[in-house]
């Protein structure tokens, strides 16, 4: 069995603060794009959420690499590391311009940009001053990196995890079933028996109900077929979503493994996911057909 390696999910967490760091100088200093625009900072940061989202790409693939499932904990100090970070593209930024120029001090230049910037309201030539609320536009800018960089574990998290070779489960299958409405799924749901590999066997095989176009109150199965590359444990992960009028909105999810028998005449040995909800059952009604399966 794969032992769990963080290695690769330190490596590439630090290599992708890095790329983060020398790309916004570059961008500053090269392409005269302020990532950390004023005028996009008066409502949201957007060069900081670009940011946290660079410094924090690392963890996707070296987590896959390394088989290592991070945490919030985790998520916590990499979103610490970004706010650094943000204070550092600053800093080197003064550092790159007070090359050669006596009695200049970070104060002054943090005074001179961020504290008292300059900006054009509308389509007015008159400039204005900022003033000292820019120090708490670079604190948005630290604010928005940070929450940002918790985007690629919250990915992770939603992706099954083999908790005894330390590594991430292969997709095998994926599909995505449409029913009319809760009443179509609850005639399904009927049908279909508990957390087993038979009921992901069954659910791989729906067909689509015809009548079921994505609309206002139709339901949307996700089923993701996922195969431990080193144990081959098998994992189900069975997601509903509603759709709202504008998309698909991911409700409940749950998910339930087995592995495979050692002999084909032995049932297979199935374990619920202790991280994931349990089966809930659809609304039903009076009857009991087979609409939606094939």
């Amino acid at each position: 069995m794969k032992s769990s390696n963080p290695t690769y999910l330190l490596a590439f967490s630090m290599l992708s603060q890095m790329v983060a760091l020398v790309g916004f100088i570059g961008c500053q200093l090269w392409i005269h794009t302020n990532p950390f625009g004023i005028y996009v900072n008066l409502l949201i940061s957007l060069g900081g959420m670009i940011f946290g989202l660079v410094a924090a790409a690392g963890i996707y693939p070296g987590a896959k690499l390394s088989g290592v499932a991070p945490g919030w904990g985790f998520g916590a100090i990499i979103a610490l590391v970004t706010g650094l970070n943000v204070l550092l593209y600053h800093y080197a930024l003064f550092w790159i311009a007070s090359r050669g120029v006596d009695g200049i001090g970070f104060t002054e230049f943090m005074d001179s940009t961020a504290g008292h910037a300059r900006m054009t309201f509308g389509h007015s030539d008159d400039p204005s001053e900022i003033g000292k609320a820019g120090y708490g536009l670079v604190f948005l800018d630290i604010a928005w990196a940070a929450g940002f960089s918790f985007w690629p574990i919250s990915l992770l998290r939603r992706q099954a995890h083999c908790h005894n070779c330390g590594v991430y489960f292969a997709t095998r299958a994926k599909r995505e079933i449409r029913f009319f409405d809760t009443h179509s799924l609850a005639e399904v749901m009927q049908l279909l028996p508990g957390p087993s590999a038979e009921r992901a066997e069954m659910v791989m095989n729906l067909s689509q109900d015809p009548n079921a176009k994505p609309c206002v109150g139709s339901i949307q199965l996700t089923a993701r077929l996922g195969q431990c590359p080193s144990c081959q444990e098998q994992d189900m992960t069975e997601t509903l979503s509603v759709h709202n009028g504008k998309g698909y909105v991911t409700g409940e999810t749950f998910s339930y493994r087995w592995r495979k028998a050692a002999s084909r005449n032995a049932p297979p040995m199935v374990s619920p996911d202790p991280a994931a909800r349990q089966p809930i059952a659809a609304p039903q009604r009076q009857g009991f057909g087979r609409k939606g399966l094939g």
